[in-house]
């Protein structure tokens, strides 16, 4: 078989590929911007490096959670895809809005079950000021998780259209959002008062819920999208359809989870040691996951 017939393909898998890959890693870079700003506006430095170590501790949960959600997502993008090419709008339809729900109620699981288990991080043998400083950055974070959530399935199924460029877009602005709110509120600013790593939490939460905000009216006022976005009526809910996406997405869920788990782990096994070494060790993870993220998005 002659190059030509691998490479013709090339530019059109690029042009998907490459806002998927900087929306990939704009979600990786918001959650540096976190671990950055903590690190470099909190004084003294030994307060900034149990923040940094807190936020680790924190979000080491709180990935595993996301993984599992946008593990599961990944069942969206290709029976869209399917649909797409049928030219079938209303299997399209049907499951873009079982997909939705499915993880709509997936995020509430999720969100609940992390607040939960908050409990947990006080028994994990970690630094106690590191603890006493994850909690609320957790819980705060934790309800971030169910947007999240919704603004993936969005993005999978604008995936599924081949429109890319959207989600990618959306995602640029949110790191812009969050950087500017960590400024404001990890410090204090005018009449907002000085939060610390909790102000990184909120920015968080903030960030997130216009996330999933401006992908929602990006596709709603698209023409593209119509034909898919009426809701189903109660009695159009088919479980076979339920049963079709869970299969797809359960696998996916758990590679992902598996996946995270590692690097939980790690984050888990550096924080026995102690705080110093557990803030060095999420920077390090980090800028390791950037290349992570690039082939995510391949």
């Amino acid at each position: 078989m002659q190059l030509n017939q691998y490479t013709k393909e090339f530019k059109t898998n690029f042009s998907l590929a490459w806002p998927v890959i900087v929306g990939q890693v704009g979600h990786l870079l918001i959650g540096m911007a976190d671990d950055m700003m903590v690190g470099h506006l909190i004084k003294p430095n030994t307060l900034a490096a149990t923040s940094l170590a807190a936020t680790s501790l924190g979000n080491s949960l709180i990935f595993i959670a996301m993984s599992i959600g946008i593990g599961f997502s990944f069942a969206i993008t290709p029976l869209i895809a399917e649909a797409d090419g049928e030219k079938n709008h209303q299997k399209g339809r049907l499951y873009f809005n079982h997909s939705m729900v499915m993880m709509l109620v997936l995020g509430i699981f999720l969100v609940t079950a992390m607040l939960f288990m908050t409990p947990l991080l006080e028994h994990l043998r970690q630094d106690p000021d590191v603890v006493i400083l994850a909690k609320p950055y957790f819980k705060i974070v934790a309800i971030s998780i169910l947007p999240m959530l919704l603004f993936q399935g969005l993005k999978q199924f604008s995936d599924g259209l081949s429109k890319t460029k959207f989600a990618m877009q959306v995602t640029l602005i949110t790191l812009v959002l969050n950087v500017v709110l960590n400024y404001i509120l990890i410090t204090g600013w005018s009449f907002f008062p000085e939060m610390g790593i909790v102000g990184a939490a909120v920015g968080t939460l903030i960030s997130r819920l216009v996330m999933v905000a401006l992908m929602f009216f990006n596709i709603k006022s698209r023409k593209i999208f119509q034909n898919y976005l009426q809701p189903l009526k109660l009695s159009e809910f088919n479980k076979s359809i339920f049963q079709k996406i869970s299969k797809l997405g359960v696998p996916s869920s758990l590679q992902m989870l598996f996946e995270v788990g590692i690097f939980t782990a790690s984050i888990i096994l550096a924080g026995m040691i102690g705080k110093f070494p557990q803030a060095a060790n999420q920077i390090a993870i980090k800028l390791a996951a950037t290349t992570f993220m690039i082939s995510i998005g391949i």
